[in-house]
């Protein structure tokens, strides 16, 4: 079984740090975050596990707090709610507790949780944090035995990130990070490894 490739969707999200609060050598930060997502082409949703992705449109909403101390140590902790619409299947019949003729599947929401501690190193040239995160369905059938997975499954899963940072120059950050699953529901046992590369600028001048 061949895999699919291609473009996956368009992400639109916007922060807001509600609160930042120095108490003498530490630092609170909240914010809120929230956005919306569609697929930017027609690439079919019914690949799964070999897909690139759900094929539907999710509007999210999180909320993030922030601790600090003497500009080196601290924690992050996350919790964040995805609304899903519906996928458009390319056939016309498919199982969810039961038979439905139809093209639209019914996408899962989602509630996702985040706790990380981490240290930033060198005068914050290094980044390097631990993070444990959840994703929970809300509402989903399992895989059927005699059947591939598909978009309304419920897709539970605990998963382990360390993740390390690096700021050549102001403003580039090079990242990278491995991830593995520990436990979940109608997804795989696996890990994973990431690279990037990042560029941040401001609207307006810094103080």
């Amino acid at each position: 079984l061949n895999g699919a490739s291609g473009w996956q969707d368009l992400s639109i999200q916007l922060k807001y740090r509600a609160i930042n609060k120095d108490v003498k050598k530490s630092v609170f930060s909240l914010f809120v975050s929230g956005g919306y997502s569609t697929p930017l082409t027609s690439y079919n949703p019914d690949y799964l596990p070999q897909g690139i992705g759900l094929g539907c449109d999710e509007f999210n909403i999180r909320s993030i707090a922030y601790f600090e101390y003497n500009k080196a140590l601290y924690a992050r902790v996350m919790g964040g709610y995805l609304k899903r619409g519906y996928s458009t299947l390319e056939r016309d019949f498919y199982y969810v507790e039961g038979s439905k003729y139809s093209r639209y599947l019914d996408v899962p929401n989602v509630v996702q949780t985040e706790v990380a501690i981490g240290s930033w190193i060198k005068d914050k040239k290094i980044q390097a944090e631990v993070a444990l995160l959840t994703h929970n369905t809300v509402s989903g059938d399992d895989i059927r035995s005699h059947s591939a997975p598909q978009a309304s499954n419920q897709m539970d899963a605990q998963s382990a990130q360390v993740r390390l940072r690096y700021f050549p120059i102001a403003n580039v950050s090079v990242m990278g990070g491995y991830n593995y699953t520990i436990s979940g529901r109608n997804v795989g046992q696996l890990q994973g490894f990431n690279v990037g590369l990042t560029y941040q600028f401001y609207t307006r001048k810094q103080v």
